[in-house]
């Protein structure tokens, strides 16, 4: 789910909301360089993967590691399913 306020052109330049849900239930830290080093098929993924209610973490990690530059680990967000 993109939302309006996203403010995101075609290729998710700009990180959707939906894709910071994703990062935050598996409990990663992506820059925006980083994030842009994705295909735009892996981005748009991971805004399919944080849209849903129930966030596949497993399914994310597989994602971001396909981005270059650094991933930091973070904790999980407290109350994320």
């Amino acid at each position: 789910m993109i939302y309006a306020f996203d403010e995101t052109d075609a290729d998710l330049t700009l990180m959707p909301m939906a894709s910071r849900r994703a990062l935050d239930a598996a409990g990663l830290k992506l820059s925006l360089a980083s994030y842009q080093t994705l295909e735009v098929g892996d981005r748009r993924e991971l805004v399919q993967l944080g849209a849903v209610p129930r966030v596949d973490v497993e399914a994310v990690r597989v994602v971001v590691g396909r981005a270059g530059g650094a991933i930091k680990r973070g904790r999980r967000r407290a109350g994320t399913p």
